[in-house]
């Protein structure tokens, strides 16, 4: 049995009246890859920032690599989250750095790599999505879909054990999306990581994963492999797995 990275039970999140996440509960385990498929208006995004604790849930358990992200102390979440990277929808690029200054930067946070070392990661990287031109440039000179790929990369450079890539393809054009699915593919083989990836299209996700879970409403209406859900679903789960697979 594979070692459980990420541990849901429960989860609960309301914002207002509104009820975000509505009892989430999901396992995943090491070096599993996931594809987190629903709505823009699911929840997705919520959760991927509950699990790294920039959110706190009203209810349940998140549990990342066995600590609850929720209840530990300031210095342990920080520990754990050095095993754990996201990119997020909009980029968060840091805009004082140049595009390699912001991969620099996280790798020198996470330390044990010769300069050589680090160098050699940001090239390799940059190249794979199709970015070493801009390496120098800063994200107010990107257009949205280069900083998307500039976040990609960066999430990506540390090699950590869990990433969460939330619509890391959105607003790209369709050969630079997946060039960027097969690099996270031939990356996580090689470094054995544990990633989840938020989207709301099929077609990117089944190139990604076998594996799918389906919120909607911020419920787990379906998780299992593709091809058990497309035969056993429901109406929901099957209309919702076949819409775009014409692309």
């Amino acid at each position: 049995m594979p070692v459980e990275i990420l541990v849901l039970k429960d989860v609960v999140k309301t914002f207002g009246e509104r009820r975000v996440l509505d009892g989430v509960s999901l396992t995943v385990g090491e070096g599993e890859h996931l594809s987190l498929i629903g709505e823009s208006t699911s929840g997705k995004s919520v959760l991927f920032k509950v699990i790294v604790g920039l959110i706190r849930p009203d209810d349940g358990e998140v549990l990342v690599f066995g600590q609850d992200m929720a209840r530990i102390g300031e210095n342990e979440k920080r520990r754990v989250l050095k095993d754990v990277e996201m990119q997020f929808q909009s980029g968060a690029l840091f805009d004082s750095m140049t595009v390699k200054e912001n991969l620099g930067f996280v790798l020198d946070e996470a330390g044990g790599r010769s300069r050589s070392e680090k160098e050699k990661i940001i090239e390799d990287l940059l190249r794979g999505v199709n970015l070493w031109a801009a390496a120098d440039k800063y994200p107010y000179e990107l257009s949205g879909g280069m900083q998307k790929r500039a976040a990609v990369a960066r999430a990506l450079c540390t090699f950590p054990r869990l990433a969460l890539f939330d619509e890391p393809a959105a607003g790209l054009d369709p050969v630079t999306s997946v060039r960027i699915i097969q690099m996270l593919g031939s990356l996580l083989a090689e470094h054995h990581m544990t990633v989840l990836a938020a989207t709301t299209s099929v077609h990117l996700a089944k190139k990604f994963s076998d594996r799918f879970v389906l919120l909607q409403e911020g419920r787990v209406h379906a998780d299992g492999l593709w091809s058990d859900l497309l035969a056993q679903g429901d109406d929901y789960t099957r209309k919702f797995l076949s819409r775009d697979l014409a692309v």
